[in-house]
């Protein structure tokens, strides 16, 4: 007599509908492609914004050229990249300050309209906030501030009169990465005064309201930068040839951070954080015209704040560096240079230390760039999605329908819902559960300049688009095996 056992059924995954299909995966609302990683300068003088595409090494090539309004100075982004708006200093016709708006198409800009009017004399500063909702311009001369609500199309209106920040010359601006607060830096650089930063409530429609005591800076207050965390802001003293650091409270209350203020090199005005927050850059165009100093300063930045001169520091850029940027990566930083007509790019090493790019400078073929006149258009987050394939014993997981807008996705964090996981686990990971049950299965997506789930933003635009569409999620249901039947023996 020979046995014979029948087949057993080994245990069966069964997978629910929902994680079958692509799961959370919200398309974005706009598909129009950055592509890649482009750099502008804005030229005062010319009154034009030079287009420079990211080429291998950090290398810049020129993509084009757009007409600004009269002496234009900063550029922002909405964090979507798909607008730009920029600062200029005052219309001949109308004799104030104006707003330039932009439709970003592959890295290019597209105007929008006319420039809009900002109220106010000598405008100078400019920052946009968090949520793409508002935006924020100083007046130098009329001692104000503007507020603007950015609407859905892009376009800009006024809300209401500009605000008295209620000191003199009023320049650079930043906004909490929280969005509830804007810094406004005061000042003229001139040796031996005081001068201050003014903390702005942001109000429900976006309005502002003076709050607080003003902190005190030195000569002549200029750039300004917060900490991605929203814990530090850092503003520069131009006349002073200082840094000075600030805890940010929860009221919006600025305490100086231990040994503030720290040196910079001779005349600082622009200044630039690192996507993580743990570098700082400051660009000094020096006093004298033009600048035999070409200096451009690195500091890193502890777990309390402080800022440490890196080994090296200060490093040589071009003729007047006064606009300082770093790419959404933090690889590189690139310094627009007044006197020289040009942009100097650099690789930043790990510590912080800055060699230069090369074929560095790169003529920009405008002149007199000015106060936060280089940008980067911000790295747009990926998108998350899986799908479950079943087999029999494992479960088969495939993201590489994972995607992203201006780049690629490089990284696949998993959390199998089980209490294990697998951090850069690739694409296509298998997992074999430990019984029965129904698993929340989580893929978490970074694309090659870092981006994922969050927003990265150091006070005047973002650096990260991150959003919750680099994470997806989806249910998978582990059913019991079913039991072999007794052997059946045949006579």
């Amino acid at each position: 007599m020979i046995p014979r056992t029948l087949g057993v059924m080994k245990p069966l995954v069964a997978v629910g509908v929902a994680a079958a299909l692509l799961p959370v995966t919200t398309a974005p609302s706009y598909a129009g492609p950055p592509v890649g990683r482009t750099v502008y300068v804005t030229d005062r003088a010319t009154d034009d914004v030079t287009v420079f595409k990211i080429g291998p090494g950090g290398r810049l090539a020129e993509a084009g050229r757009a007409r600004t309004g009269d002496e234009p100075r900063g550029l922002v982004f909405s964090p979507d990249a798909r607008y730009a708006y920029g600062v200029n200093g005052d219309d001949v016709v109308s004799d104030q300050g104006t707003v330039s708006v932009y439709r970003v198409s592959g890295g290019g800009l597209d105007p929008l309209g006319g420039p809009v009017g900002t109220g106010g004399d000598t405008s100078f500063g400019i920052a946009i906030d968090p949520a793409g909702k508002a935006l924020y311009v100083t007046n130098i001369d009329s001692g104000t501030v503007t507020a603007f609500a950015i609407r859905p199309d892009g376009g800009v209106a006024r809300l209401g009169e500009p605000v008295t920040t209620g000191f003199d010359s009023p320049r650079g601006v930043g906004v909490s990465p929280d969005g509830r607060w804007v810094f406004v830096s005061h000042g003229v650089p001139e040796e031996g005064r005081d001068d201050v930063v003014v903390t702005f409530a942001v109000n429900a429609d976006r309005t502002l309201t003076r709050v607080g005591t003003p902190a005190r800076v030195g000569s002549g207050g200029n750039g300004v930068a917060v900490s991605p965390d929203g814990r530090f802001l850092y503003v520069v003293s131009t006349g002073s040839d200082q840094v000075f650091g600030f805890a940010i409270g929860r009221d919006g209350s600025l305490g100086s951070l231990s040994g503030s203020p720290f040196a910079a090199t001779d005349f600082p005005e622009g200044i630039a954080l690192s996507p993580d927050g743990r570098l700082l850059f400051v660009s000094s165009p020096g006093v004298e015209r033009p600048d035999d100093a070409r200096a451009v300063s690195a500091y890193t930045v502890g777990q309390n704040g402080v800022p440490q001169p890196v080994a090296g520091s200060p490093f040589q850029a071009g003729s007047g560096p006064v606009g300082v940027a770093a790419t959404p990566d933090g690889r590189h930083l690139y310094v627009s240079n007044f006197d020289s007509g040009d942009v100097s790019g650099f690789d930043v090493g790990p510590t912080g230390v800055l060699r230069t790019v090369p074929g560095s400078p790169f003529p920009t073929g405008g002149q007199s760039a000015s106060f936060q006149s280089v940008s980067v258009l911000p790295d747009q987050g990926p998108v998350a999605s899986f799908t479950v394939l079943p087999e029999r014993v494992l479960v088969r997981f495939d993201a590489s329908g994972s995607s992203d807008r201006d780049g690629r996705v490089v990284r696949y964090d998993w959390d199998f819902g089980d209490g294990t996981g697998v951090s850069d686990g690739g694409p296509r990971p298998a997992h074999r559960f430990p019984g029965p049950g129904t698993y929340t299965v989580k893929v978490t997506v970074t694309d090659d300049e870092g981006c994922s789930t969050d927003l990265v933003f150091t006070g005047t635009s973002a650096l990260c688009n991150g959003s919750g569409r680099a994470r997806a999620s989806a249910p998978v249901v582990v059913r019991s095996p079913v039991p072999a039947p007794d052997p059946v023996r045949i006579r």
